[in-house]
């Protein structure tokens, strides 16, 4: 959409995030362990030559004191940003080699939480959303797989459009009847998020 592409978002958000002094929280006298990227990757399910649509990024962020919804909401607040000054530098270039044809860029990549996703699928869909979120918990990928297979579902059933970031946490363990911790769960583990162009 517009020649955006989800990986050049997703990268963008790793190198703000990379030991974010936002997201490091102190235990006691000692200093925090600083957020990383566990992993990235487009949505891709082969090599071709298009622009990726998606892409899935995991960080760990460890917190001694914080809540869960203070650490996403420092966590959404850097991906909003990080994303503002990507598309900030995209028009730079864009104006720099006078192409006004592709000035009609996004002005800005919304953040959104994975429940949000969920709060907004029609009550029709959420029994097949829930099907398929068991055949995913019970499936024997890995977790940032999972996370991603389930965000890919939410975000279709929720009829959102993009470009977009989707952000929420995961849990160590993946069970069928809850997929992902809400946010103001405090045993919520660690970021599992993912763009979507």
């Amino acid at each position: 959409m517009n020649g955006l592409n989800a990986g050049a978002i997703a990268a963008a958000i790793a190198a703000r995030i990379e030991w974010a002094p936002e997201l490091t929280d102190a235990c006691g006298t000692a200093p925090g362990t600083p957020p990383s990227l566990l992993g990235i990757a487009d949505g891709k399910t082969r090599y071709d030559v298009t622009t990726p649509g998606t892409a899935h990024a995991t960080f760990n962020v460890l917190s001694y004191r914080r809540t869960p919804d203070e650490v996403l909401d420092r966590f959404d607040s850097l991906c909003a940003e990080a994303a503002s000054n990507l598309l900030r530098e995209f028009r730079h270039r864009v104006s720099a080699q006078h192409e006004t044809g592709l000035l009609e860029m996004v002005q800005l990549i919304p953040v959104h939480r994975y429940e949000t996703l969920l709060a907004r699928i029609d009550q029709s869909e959420r029994t097949r959303f829930e099907g398929v979120s068991a055949s995913i918990a019970a499936g024997d990928q890995p977790l940032p797989e999972k996370c991603r297979l389930l965000t890919e579902q939410a975000w279709e059933l929720s009829r959102l459009a993009g470009p977009a970031i989707v952000t929420g946490f995961r849990i160590n363990t993946l069970s069928a009847d809850e997929p992902f911790r809400a946010a103001g769960s405090r045993q919520a583990a660690s970021g599992c998020n993912r763009r979507r162009q």
